[in-house]
């Protein structure tokens, strides 16, 4: 069984979401204009920010992957806020998206690729998490998903992409080529990139697609997985712990 680091899948999530979100595009686009990356960077890198795309909290996410009590309690946190305020059903969308989300990465980092029983041990879990999610999140259709009929079957976009994508990263872990379709809307893509990126790592993204990443694109995302690994880890280098690129030697 070959041994992902946790620097690899970082950078396999990162690289995953980034893909997923410009699938289709002629081109990966330049990282001065990529929403994308932006929203990772700004604000701070470890900041929890919720948004109505759920794309800004992902280093973040990942960042406490290993630690669902610290990651539950800073989404309480946001959820007793606008619980305060006005509740918007968009902000309690993608609230119970991220408590899902986390929960799906914590899993998939901790198993290994080669689970043949991957898809009802995930089910298991999930189930087992949202005993403890907040009761004001219930009414959200927080997971279903159509694998599993004994779960509700989602209403709203965020649930049902989210559902789409933990399906096709069960299906087709070995190629984020092969889990992609053009059909998918972007949101479904990012979370696939996401999910299937810190399961497997690089090894899943195909080769002809790092080729086509400029070399700065390339460069920018590897220093913000160093930066990720080195803040969980508590370390001041990464350095011989990340795989190397394919053709990069």
């Amino acid at each position: 069984m070959v041994m992902i680091s946790t620097l690899d899948r970082f950078l396999g999530s990162l690289l995953g979401s980034y893909m997923g979100f410009h699938y289709r595009q002629p081109e990966w686009p330049a990282l001065h204009s990529d929403p994308l990356y932006t929203a990772w960077i700004k604000p701070p890198l470890l900041e929890l920010q919720c948004t109505s795309n759920g794309y800004a909290p992902l280093p973040w996410l990942l960042y406490c992957y290993d630690n669902s009590t610290i990651r539950h309690h800073e989404l309480a946190k946001h959820l007793e806020h606008l619980s305060v305020e006005a509740a918007d059903p968009d902000a309690m969308t993608t609230l119970s998206t991220l408590y899902i989300l986390g929960d799906s990465l914590e899993w998939l980092m901790q198993c290994p690729l080669s689970s043949q029983q991957a898809l009802p041990q995930l089910l298991e879990y999930l189930q087992q998490q949202q005993v403890d999610y907040p009761s004001t999140l219930h009414g959200f259709a927080l997971f279903g998903t159509p694998l599993a009929s004994n779960l509700s079957k989602p209403d709203n976009a965020h649930s049902a992409a989210l559902n789409v994508a933990l399906e096709q990263s069960l299906n087709h872990r070995e190629n984020l080529a092969l889990a992609l379709n053009s059909s998918m809307p972007r949101f479904t893509r990012t979370m696939l990139g996401c999910l299937l990126g810190a399961w497997g790592g690089i090894s899943v993204i195909p080769t002809s697609w790092m080729l086509l990443l400029a070399p700065e694109v390339k460069q920018a995302i590897t220093l913000l997985a160093s930066q990720l690994y080195q803040s969980w880890a508590g370390i001041s280098s990464a350095q011989g712990t990340l795989e190397t690129f394919p053709l990069d030697l």
